[in-house]
């Protein structure tokens, strides 16, 4: 097993163990530019509840055409998926996407979930 030590932000005492799977290379500073789009919060919300963490484009376009703050079509938001924000997941190593078939693919890693839950906790005060 691998160890990292704390990334910060709250209760980040000690060394963190790695579970399996988790990549060991994303640095937390590339995790907060990740997830600081609100956008690319609601498609790892979405894969996290949905069956294998696995979605296509369009039901990711779709969730959130419905969710966003601003007015969007789903045809829009699926070309700002396409084109920004899955690579940018991809790129982060927090996502598989295949874009000839619309495919995505979360592995759930660790250190994303607590910087997304602590983003999301920060968005609701």
């Amino acid at each position: 097993m691998s160890y990292r030590p704390p990334l910060g932000g709250p209760g980040a005492t000690g060394e963190q163990e790695l579970g399996p799977g988790e990549a060991s290379d994303i640095a937390t500073d590339e995790i907060y530019a990740t997830l600081a789009d609100q956008n690319r919060r609601l498609i790892l919300r979405y894969l996290q509840d949905a069956m294998g963490n696995a979605a296509s484009r369009h039901q990711l376009a779709e969730h959130i055409s419905e969710r966003s703050s601003g007015p969007q079509n789903a045809e829009a938001v699926a070309i700002q998926l396409h084109h920004i924000h899955l690579p940018k997941l991809m790129d982060a190593g927090i996502v598989e996407y295949e874009a000839q078939a619309g495919s995505v693919q979360y592995t759930p890693l660790p250190t994303v979930e607590t910087h997304l839950d602590y983003v999301d906790e920060s968005d609701s005060r």
